[in-house]
């Protein structure tokens, strides 16, 4: 069954554009969020003018949850919710000094990446329960199965939800909601290009939104992309440490 009411977190640039813009449609209502106003003013327009009803919100998850838990409530009763993508995230990465992030921007990523995740998803999930039907897709990230020395907070963060989204798929599994976990590799973005190691199998956004939107549509419980990368960044915790810290030894911010 093909999602009709979509909700979409990030939406206002990169991998979160291309997803809106993807399943932008006749007959689609979506419910775009970010916290740009004016970039996610131009992705609405664009979603319309492929035929789609358009919501937006603009909004910083981490710290606006009453905001967001109204204008969802309005959303759920106009639009009962099919699908929703929590997407938004922000990364930080060490000094080449191998210094750490700075306490600001750790507390910020996990602000974001984790409780804004979370925020989105927890009101969302009482309303599919008692629809009886739903399906929740969660972007975490290849780094999600390694901590990186060049990301280690980053990381953290996409672990942390990896895991809360494991919780939800056997809380939610009697309830007929389907929970998928997206684990993207390096992505064409913004935020990709503050990266400062190696980006191996690079693609663009509208690729991965592709892939990800195909394996929503068949309710997959893991997209795990690209397949090289995944498969070897999967791998690492079944070896032992002391081989995996040492693959990954040199994958590190360098002077």
């Amino acid at each position: 069954m093909t999602a009709k009411h979509i909700i979409i977190s990030g939406a206002s640039t990169g991998l979160g554009r291309e997803l809106a813009l993807s399943y932008a449609k006749p007959k689609i209502t979506l419910g775009l969020i970010a916290r740009d106003l004016e970039k996610l003013k131009a992705v609405a327009t664009l979603c319309q003018q492929q035929g789609a009803l358009v919501e937006i919100l603009s909004c910083d998850l981490s710290c606006e949850f009453n905001k967001l838990k109204q204008w969802l409530y309005v959303f759920q009763q106009n639009y009962p919710i099919d699908l929703v993508i929590a997407n938004a995230g922000i990364t930080a990465s060490t000094s080449p000094q191998r210094q750490l992030e700075s306490w600001q921007q750790t507390q910020k990523l996990i602000e974001t990446n984790v409780l804004g995740v979370m925020s989105l998803i927890h009101p969302i999930v009482e309303w599919m329960q008692q629809q009886q039907a739903g399906q929740i897709a969660i972007i975490s990230s290849i780094g999600a199965y390694y901590g990186m020395p060049v990301t280690p907070s980053y990381c953290a963060s996409k672990s942390a939800i990896k895991t809360y989204a494991e919780g939800l798929r056997g809380l939610l599994y009697q309830d007929n909601i389907q929970v998928s976990i997206i684990y993207p590799g390096f992505i064409k973005t913004a935020m990709s290009d503050q990266f400062p190691a190696p980006k191996p199998f690079l693609m663009s956004a509208h690729k991965a939104a592709n892939i990800i939107k195909k394996g929503l549509n068949k309710r997959k419980k893991i997209i795990a992309f690209p397949f090289l990368l995944s498969l070897g960044m999967s791998f690492l915790p079944l070896l032992p440490s002391a081989l995996s810290d040492l693959i990954l030894r040199n994958y590190r911010n360098k002077p």
